[in-house]
């Protein structure tokens, strides 16, 4: 499961379900931007200028910054060709090539993929 921003409060909810049936196959779960705090183990990228996210810190708890970028002024446009002035946008920041969160991202995905690979399927 990739959940994004508000998506994790779905996403948790799904995964907890999802863990607590014994003949699923293995799965795991990656929150990009996360709005809401998430289980141990599970991965998150979450960048240090998300205005959004920022705020909501101020009221509530939510997964620490994993990365820094540049401001406004200084980042690169993402994958749509924008840039997002909040700082929160997925395909402008959080997906951007030219951000390291990117590649966080990317090498979460590959070991959620990887570790889902190396454990055995139960039976059915």
């Amino acid at each position: 499961l990739v959940a994004y921003s508000q998506g994790a409060l779905f996403g948790n909810v799904a995964y907890l379900h999802a863990k607590s049936k014994q003949r699923l196959a293995p799965f795991e779960m990656v929150h990009i931007a996360p709005a809401s705090s998430h289980s141990p183990g599970q991965g998150h990228t979450r960048v240090d200028k998300d205005t959004v996210l920022n705020l909501l810190a101020a009221v509530a708890t939510i997964p620490a910054v994993t990365n820094a970028i540049a401001s406004y002024w200084f980042r690169p446009a993402g994958l749509n060709g924008k840039t997002d002035f909040m700082g929160h946008g997925l395909l402008e920041v959080y997906l951007n090539p030219h951000l390291k969160s990117s590649t966080r991202i990317v090498d979460q995905i590959d070991a959620a993929l990887r570790s889902m690979s190396l454990k055995s399927e139960p039976t059915v």
